[in-house]
Protein backbone atom coordinates (compact mmCIF):
# COMPACT_ATOMS: atom_id res chain seq x y z
CA UNK A 1 0.00 0.00 0.00
CA UNK A 2 1.07 3.54 -0.85
CA UNK A 3 1.27 6.01 2.23
CA UNK A 4 -1.87 8.26 1.18
CA UNK A 5 -3.62 4.49 0.81
CA UNK A 6 -2.54 3.88 4.68
CA UNK A 7 -3.48 7.61 5.97
CA UNK A 8 -6.91 6.71 4.30
CA UNK A 9 -7.59 3.69 6.08
CA UNK A 10 -6.61 5.37 9.52
CA UNK A 11 -8.59 7.96 8.48
CA UNK A 12 -11.61 6.06 7.63
CA UNK A 13 -11.81 3.92 10.77
CA UNK A 14 -11.02 7.17 12.70
CA UNK A 15 -7.55 7.04 13.64
CA UNK A 16 -6.35 10.01 12.10
CA UNK A 17 -4.88 11.16 15.57
CA UNK A 18 -2.73 7.60 15.91
CA UNK A 19 -1.68 8.28 12.46
CA UNK A 20 -0.21 11.53 12.76
CA UNK A 21 1.77 9.92 15.98
CA UNK A 22 2.79 7.17 14.30
CA UNK A 23 3.32 7.78 10.26
CA UNK A 24 7.19 8.63 10.31
CA UNK A 25 8.15 5.58 11.50
CA UNK A 26 5.49 3.73 9.82
CA UNK A 27 6.48 4.31 6.50
CA UNK A 28 9.62 4.32 7.20
CA UNK A 29 9.18 0.79 8.57
CA UNK A 30 7.90 -0.33 5.46
CA UNK A 31 5.51 -2.48 7.36
CA UNK A 32 2.42 -2.00 5.33
CA UNK A 33 4.35 -1.86 2.28
CA UNK A 34 2.74 -5.11 0.79
CA UNK A 35 -0.02 -5.44 2.53
CA UNK A 36 -3.72 -5.19 0.87
CA UNK A 37 -6.00 -3.58 1.64
CA UNK A 38 -8.16 -5.35 2.90
CA UNK A 39 -6.01 -6.90 5.57
CA UNK A 40 -5.50 -3.42 7.14
CA UNK A 41 -9.55 -2.90 7.12
CA UNK A 42 -10.12 -6.34 8.45
CA UNK A 43 -7.45 -5.47 11.24
CA UNK A 44 -9.30 -2.28 12.28
CA UNK A 45 -12.67 -3.85 11.83
CA UNK A 46 -11.28 -6.69 14.24
CA UNK A 47 -9.83 -4.75 17.13
CA UNK A 48 -11.07 -1.51 19.02
CA UNK A 49 -8.68 0.82 19.73
CA UNK A 50 -10.75 3.35 22.52
CA UNK A 51 -10.89 6.90 21.07
CA UNK A 52 -8.43 9.57 22.67
CA UNK A 53 -5.77 6.70 24.52
CA UNK A 54 -2.41 7.36 22.65
CA UNK A 55 -0.75 4.30 20.89
CA UNK A 56 2.69 4.32 19.76
CA UNK A 57 4.40 2.49 16.90
CA UNK A 58 5.25 -0.14 19.08
CA UNK A 59 1.82 -1.01 19.98
CA UNK A 60 0.76 -0.74 16.38
CA UNK A 61 2.91 -3.08 15.16
CA UNK A 62 2.58 -5.56 17.77
CA UNK A 63 -1.29 -6.34 17.67
CA UNK A 64 -0.82 -5.53 13.63
CA UNK A 65 1.80 -8.55 13.58
CA UNK A 66 -0.41 -10.84 16.08
CA UNK A 67 -3.39 -9.95 13.40
CA UNK A 68 -1.68 -10.82 10.49
CA UNK A 69 -0.18 -14.22 11.55
CA UNK A 70 -3.89 -14.90 12.43
CA UNK A 71 -5.48 -13.65 9.43
CA UNK A 72 -2.56 -15.73 7.32
CA UNK A 73 -3.65 -18.53 9.17
CA UNK A 74 -7.30 -18.15 8.59
CA UNK A 75 -7.84 -18.02 11.90
CA UNK A 76 -10.59 -15.58 13.27
CA UNK A 77 -9.29 -12.48 15.54
CA UNK A 78 -12.26 -12.04 16.38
Amino acid sequence: MTGGQIKEMFADYGYERWWEEIYYPLLSSRLLEEVDEEVLAAFFESYAFPEGEAYSFTEFVVHFSIFQRLYDSGISAI
